[in-house]
């Protein structure tokens, strides 16, 4: 269900072209994040007919990472290990610090001590978070990375 309203906003958006919805089943350990990409990029140039090279490691403009919060920094290296992420991709976090993903925060800072990458926590609030009566208004951030 969720899967079909986000394709109907890019449809909307008009971004059809760019942006692609894959609905997947992903338990945050068995599920090889990787292969996961790798078969959704192939799987859009097939349907889309296409003419571009399909190399065997596929290559991300911009990642949003929001999933299982105890994954974000695994699923992060095993995606600069594979090549899949690389010099020039941006990448944004969320949650990270309503969820306390220290160890996230604590991987990226370091690479950027060591001069990989830039990043810097913006804050915000927890987005299913409306400050009503019954519920106090959480403040949360998200990481934003750049090489």
């Amino acid at each position: 269900e969720y899967a079909e309203v986000a394709r109907e906003i890019v449809n909307l958006s008009g971004f059809e072209e760019l942006v692609s919805v894959h609905l997947i089943s992903f338990d945050g350990y068995e599920t090889n994040l990787v292969d996961v990409i790798s078969s959704a990029v192939q799987s859009r140039e097939r349907e889309g007919g296409n003419e571009v090279e399909t190399t065997s490691n596929p290559v991300i403009d911009f990642l949003f990472i929001d999933h299982d919060k105890d994954s974000y920094k695994a699923d992060l290296c095993r995606l600069e290990t594979s090549g899949t992420i690389r010099k020039g991709t941006k990448v944004v976090a969320d949650n990270v610090l309503f969820a306390q993903i220290d160890d996230y925060i604590g991987y990226v800072r370091k690479r950027q001590e060591g001069g990989v990458v830039k990043t810097d926590t913006i804050p915000c609030r927890v987005e299913y978070c409306d400050g009503g009566v019954e519920m106090e208004v959480e403040e949360d951030g998200i990481e934003e990375q750049f090489g």
